[in-house]
């Protein structure tokens, strides 16, 4: 079965890394790093050069997986929405509850 695929570039300076935090995210989302490649690293600045890096990263879910992910996330919205409350009767929020009954 074919599988589902993303590519980031992540980029670092000697300040900063870029597309790190959203690549990590999809590997904890179960995303599988397929391949890395450089993209080459080059010196900028004045006085003291500072070196830049990028690489190219191919990440891949299988389709059975990204399925699941997608219905447990479906889940997790109307599990949320009962939560929240959206306008379902005592009866139904709790069936072990008569709404009408003698509560002393």
């Amino acid at each position: 079965m074919p599988n589902e695929q993303k590519a980031f570039v992540v980029k670092s300076t000697q300040h900063a890394v870029e597309g790190l935090a959203e690549l990590n995210e999809h590997l904890a989302e179960g995303w599988v790093v397929e391949d890395v490649t450089s993209l080459g690293a080059a010196a900028a600045g004045e006085d003291a050069p500072a070196l830049h890096f990028a690489a190219l990263v191919i990440v891949t879910r299988d389709d059975d997986e990204a399925a699941a992910v997608a219905a447990a996330e479906e889940v997790e919205e109307f599990v949320e929405e009962v939560v929240e409350g959206d306008g379902a009767t005592q009866e139904v929020a709790d069936p072990g509850v008569d709404p009408g009954g003698d509560r002393s």
